[in-house]
């Protein structure tokens, strides 16, 4: 999660780079791509917390595509860009398949271990579900 003061200025850098680019011209672009309020937007960039939080910096990135890196957008580290984001190496650690095949085995193990516990209550006389 990012303090007030670093969501701010992701979202000001952000929509500088929005700017620069020519993909929104003024705020109310924001608001209409992101298809929100233009108060929402003047909220946001008053830096009121209750509009600016993390699930409205992902909106914003939806809204233009996920241009953004999310860890950028999220913690203000890294890129800003998501094409400048470097592919994860099998050096650095597991790729997706392998992160996939890790989840589907520990959702295996916890299913079995429900039934279990199903198995187990109803020997007791418990009806279950």
């Amino acid at each position: 999660m990012l303090e007030e003061v670093n969501r701010i200025d992701v979202l000001k850098a952000a929509y500088d780079y929005l700017q620069s680019t020519g993909k929104a011209r003024i705020k109310g672009d924001l608001a209409e791509k992101m298809g929100v309020d233009r108060s929402q937007i003047s909220k946001a960039f008053a830096n009121d917390r209750m509009v600016l939080s993390d699930n409205f910096l992902i909106r914003l990135n939806r809204a233009y595509n996920h241009i953004f890196s999310y860890d950028w957008l999220l913690s203000g580290r890294g890129p800003m860009l998501y094409k400048d984001v470097a592919p994860v190496s099998e050096a650095e650690g597991p790729t997706i398949e392998e992160r996939l095949a890790a989840i589907e085995r520990e959702l295996s193990e916890q299913g079995k271990r429900l039934t279990a516990v199903v198995d187990a209550l109803t020997r007791n006389g418990l009806r279950v579900g």
